[in-house]
């Protein structure tokens, strides 16, 4: 599994917990959803892979995606609203993620 440099400031969920400089937020709670509704990008640490999620802006709505980038070719997995992003669907985009890149 790739790990992101020390220095790293992007806010990381890890464990079923999202960890920023300033608070730390559980997943699948209304703080969850109201925290990905204020940002727009988050790095995921799992044994089953490793992602970065950004929040990107299309005509109808808001949208979170989920990028690794793996022998040099980056690889893109929808996420889904902010609603819709639960652990298990974090999770589950990692593994799917992960197999793709062939990691």
């Amino acid at each position: 599994m790739t790990t992101r440099g020390e220095n790293a400031a992007t806010p990381i969920v890890k464990g079923g917990w999202l960890y920023t400089d300033a608070a730390s937020v559980q997943l699948d709670t209304p703080a969850w959803i109201a925290w990905l509704k204020g940002h727009t990008t988050f790095y995921l640490e799992a044994p089953e892979g490793t992602f970065t999620a950004r929040q990107e802006k299309r005509w109808d709505g808001q949208f979170w995606y989920a990028y690794r980038r793996h022998q040099g070719k980056l690889h893109k997995a929808y996420l889904g609203k902010a609603e819709d992003i639960t652990k298990e669907r974090l999770l589950s985009v990692a593994s799917k993620l992960t197999a793709k890149a062939g990691a």
